[in-house]
């Protein structure tokens, strides 16, 4: 399960009628300027849910004075005031400490960084925080987060350490808790659809698989039985790299600016129905094979999943929701995800038919998850034909939005750093000479040590954009827990940053460059023994949650990312347009908006066939 990151995107009639001024660049003035944002205007092409949005033109009123303190550099005061894209940015530091919460402010005298993704979380809501380095003095950093935290102001303690948070993720008890828990416009949706895969919203009623109770514990068992174990998931590689050579043949024609993202939603199911029912889809790279029906899927998804987190941070979204109003925001996610439920379910249903008359072709759709799903199915009663058909729906609905983020940063970052293609690509056609092949082969990926620079770009670009930059959140529900020194009460929750440290020059000298040699054996070998050797912690290192309620199919969504970046390094030398060159220098330069990952605004590209 995806866990929950909430920036900073307001409601759309509140931005219809703002303007768009941009706020005064709040990293160090020691900064390179290539790191800097460029004002410049919107993309051509945005997300679909920004179409519509224009700046005011009435005049501006005149400035006001600030109320700022002196010491409050770091203070960012209104939710709806922050721009509708920002850079991602190296973290201001200051010299003292300040949580403020509902007007109550303690000082502290270490010196510490601000997580600039965990303010902009914060700033949604209006609070405020700062979190230590990884060891703060009592009290822990904490804010009010409605609708995510305990009690009537939300309250929710924030930690950088993971070993810290790893005594969290042992005091889950059996029914631990999981971001999906928090989305409620999609209980609510299940609940207008009657899905087999929700539950009610009374106190003490079972939600199903949006739940933590003995329904949700029978669907996730099964559901993650053939997707998380290592074996079973190494064997669905030959189908996603079919996938991806037929995908990467059509990332040309997506190269213009605000493009590229569809690209890679296409291309993530493509190889994502190649292990779900064993078809290769060709959505990336169309041709008459091609579904019109899959192609409304994906469209249908991912408009949904555009309004989902915009819900969760409105208030007056989670207000008309608890008196019962359907808003128009409202709507419009839910005609979403109704029209993806139904092509999907239609989809599991076909394949079910399929496979009960033994008319399955080929290995590659006998080997399929919905085949050894459906074969589990009849060994037991663990869950019901439709209850199947809906879990289908949602991890291929998952599958496009969280896998696309992290190949559009990749792709990004590779686009600015042609050393770093260079270098990956050598890596690459070493690893097939070696194997006596000519195309990628799944051996390549089985072991980390095969490809080890392939596991270095990725790893250095979650740490530089992550696509889910507060990847855990959980729940103490066996008993009170002391942390840092201080008693957590039982049942409260818990998040950790994972991010702020991986840009604290302390720990990651120039945070502002992409360098994957960072996560090179010889440089994780430097680090042991130091405070340093904290950013190889596992609970670092991916963006799929961790514990019990880790993404069911993050070693597939692994497994996709790592073979979509090989054949696109491998068929193109990818490279910024000459119009995007202009005005993009760096990654800081990129804005990014909130979907159900963050994902950046894609500038444009240049592919030239590598022969």
């Amino acid at each position: 399960e995806k866990s929950i990151i909430l920036l900073p995107r307001q409601n759309l009639e509140i931005c219809s009628r703002r303007s768009s001024r941009p706020l005064p660049d709040p990293r160090p003035a020691s900064l390179p300027p290539s790191s800097r944002p460029v004002e410049r205007r919107r993309p051509p092409s945005s997300p679909p849910h920004l179409r519509s949005i224009r700046p005011s033109t009435r005049p501006r009123p005149p400035p006001r004075k600030s109320r700022r303190r002196k010491n409050s550099a770091t203070f960012r005061r209104s939710p709806f005031s922050v721009p509708r894209y920002r850079p991602f940015r190296a973290c201001p530091r200051t010299t003292s400490r300040r949580c403020t919460r509902n007007g109550d402010s303690r000082e502290k005298s270490s010196e510490i960084f601000t997580p600039s993704c965990v303010i902009d979380f914060v700033f949604r809501w209006g609070a405020f925080v700062l979190t230590s380095r990884l060891a703060p003095s009592p009290p822990v950093p904490r804010q009010g987060m409605p609708g995510l935290g305990r009690g009537a102001k939300g309250t929710v303690y924030v930690v950088t350490d993971p070993s810290e948070m790893l005594k969290v993720l042992h005091n889950e008890g059996t029914h631990p808790t999981g971001a999906i828990q928090y989305q409620w416009p999609t209980k609510r949706w299940l609940k207008d659809v009657r899905s087999h895969l929700g539950g009610g919203d009374a106190p003490g009623e079972d939600h199903g698989f949006w739940g933590d109770g003995p329904k949700w514990k029978r669907m996730r068992t099964f559901l993650q039985t053939d997707l998380l174990t290592p074996r079973i998931a190494k064997g669905y590689l030959p189908g996603m790299i079919r996938a991806a050579e037929y995908a990467s043949k059509g990332a040309p024609a997506y190269a213009e600016p605000g493009r590229f993202h569809i690209f890679s939603s296409r291309a993530s199911f493509d190889m994502f129905s190649s292990v779900m029912f064993g078809e290769f889809s060709r959505m990336a790279n169309p041709g008459p094979e091609t579904s019109e029906r899959d192609r409304m899927f994906c469209d249908h998804a991912l408009d949904a999943a555009e309004y989902l987190f915009p819900m969760m941070s409105n208030p007056r979204e989670l207000f008309w929701s608890a008196v019962g109003v359907r808003t128009e925001m409202y709507d419009s996610f839910s005609n979403g995800w109704k029209n993806a439920r139904e092509i999907a379910m239609e989809k599991s249903y076909a394949f079910m038919d399929r496979a009960s008359e033994d008319r399955l072709e080929g290995d590659f759709q006998r080997r399929s998850y919905l085949a050894n799903a459906l074969r589990r199915q009849a060994e037991g009663d663990a869950v019901t034909r439709e209850e199947l058909a809906e879990m289908g729906f949602l991890i291929l609905s998952a599958s496009l939005d969280t896998t696309s983020a992290l190949v559009n940063w990749l792709v990004l970052h590779l686009a600015l750093s042609p050393s770093t293609q260079r270098t990956l690509r050598k890596e690459l056609t070493a690893a097939m000479r070696d194997r006596g092949a000519e195309t990628l082969v799944p051996e390549m990926y089985q072991q980390v040590r095969t490809l080890p620079y392939l596991h270095a770009v990725l790893r250095e670009s979650h740490r530089c954009t992550p696509a889910i930059p507060i990847n855990v959140i959980k729940k103490n529900k066996a008993s009170a827990l002391e942390i840092h020194g201080e008693t957590i009460p039982q049942n409260s929750s818990i998040l950790l940053d994972s991010y702020s440290v991986g840009w604290d020059p302390e720990f990651v000298p120039q945070p502002e460059r992409f360098r994957p040699e960072r996560w090179m054996d010889d440089a994780v070998e430097g680090r042991k023994g130091t405070l340093r050797q904290v950013l190889d912690h596992k609970m670092y290192q991916k963006p799929f949650s961790q514990g019990a309620r880790q993404c069911p199919a993050s070693r597939v969504a692994n497994f996709e990312v790592l073979t979509m970046i090989s054949q696109l390094v491998l068929d193109w030398d990818i490279a910024l347009s000459e119009e995007s060159e202009k005005s993009v220098r760096s990654f800081q330069d990129v804005p990014y908006y909130q979907g159900t990952t963050v994902q950046p605004v894609m500038p444009g590209f240049s592919f030239t066939a590598r022969s």
